[in-house]
């Protein structure tokens, strides 16, 4: 627990950012040329992190329409 408290939020601008590069890598490995197995692996780890910043975002809406924080 003791390793969390030092955590800051993440702004939205930033997970926006991120979002947007997962976004292009997205785009990246579905236009390459690579095994579909690789591409299958590639898109599964972009896809986990384009829902964890999805998760982020939500949270951080969330927190800014209840706490206006």
């Amino acid at each position: 627990m003791a390793h969390y408290q030092g955590v800051k939020q993440s702004t939205v601008p930033t997970l926006l950012a991120h979002k947007s590069d997962a976004l292009e890598m997205y785009k990246v490995v579905t236009c390459s040329q690579v095994s579909p197995a690789e591409q299958d692996i590639l898109l599964g780890y972009i896809n986990q992190t384009i829902y964890a910043l999805d998760d982020g975002l939500r949270f951080n809406v969330k927190q800014l329409l209840v706490y206006g924080v």
